[in-house]
């Protein structure tokens, strides 16, 4: 309900704070991946800049904000403040599993980005943190469809075939299903995808609307970018015998 949104937000931003008021850091962080989803990627750039300039910060930022502007980053053509934010939000957020979204957003940068064996690692190092709160499934959902993109993206480089460490744990079995033997990148990548697409029928039918959906849908799209914004020597290995 995008329409809903906007006008919330416009009347939000003309109501004074109290109390009650969510924080500067927070609230700009939000309203910067409330424009990143709405494709203002000039807007959402702006809003974590003033954020970083003003030392905006709190418990889970400015991790979360930097991590909702890497695309809109690249699509303006700054890669290297993408990569700059990449290190930073990854930096921020790697030891806290309530960060599972943030880790994600960095993934998805990670795997589009010709950084296909930096994205495995990331996904082979946090795949356990779906495990970790069970009534957060909102993130489950993001988290998967960022392993998903990451996955399909290391099997196009030619390594579908590389086994996903970790993936066969008992705890991840009610995420992928059962599964004889080690998960290859492209199984693991299609179990992914159908877990991602399972919670987002369920969010979307108990909503009423296409909202889960439609992010899925633009996070297929963003999957199929490519930009050339090379971090360190991560790189596949052969696989011993």
């Amino acid at each position: 309900r995008l329409d809903d949104a906007e006008a919330l937000r416009v009347r939000l931003e003309a109501t004074p704070r109290d109390d009650h008021s969510h924080c500067d850091a927070c609230g700009r962080s939000q309203f910067a991946g409330f424009f990143a989803e709405t494709g203002r990627d000039a807007d959402a750039i702006r809003l974590v800049e003033e954020m970083l300039e003003g030392g905006f910060s709190c418990g889970e930022e400015p991790e979360h904000a930097l991590s909702r502007v890497l695309v809109p980053y690249l699509r303006a053509g700054r890669g290297d403040e993408a990569k700059t934010a990449h290190l930073r939000s990854y930096r921020l957020a790697k030891d806290n599993p309530d960060n599972l979204r943030i880790v994600a957003n960095n993934i998805v940068f990670a795997a589009i980005t010709g950084n296909e064996a930096r994205a495995l690692a990331l996904v082979e190092r946090h795949i356990g943190w779906l495990a970790h709160d069970g009534l957060n499934v909102d993130a489950h959902f993001a988290a998967l469809a960022a392993f998903a993109v990451a996955l399909d993206r290391v099997a196009a480089a030619g390594h579908g075939g590389t086994p996903v460490r970790g993936a066969d744990a008992g705890a991840l079995v009610p995420f992928f299903g059962g599964h004889d033997g080690v998960w290859s990148a492209a199984d693991l990548a299609a179990a992914c995808w159908a877990g991602a697409e399972r919670r987002a029928a369920e969010f979307d039918r108990r909503d009423g609307s296409d909202g889960h959906a439609r992010h899925l849908e633009r996070l297929r799209l963003i999957g199929a970018e490519s930009y050339d914004v090379p971090i360190r020597s991560d790189a596949f290995v052969a696989q011993p015998a």
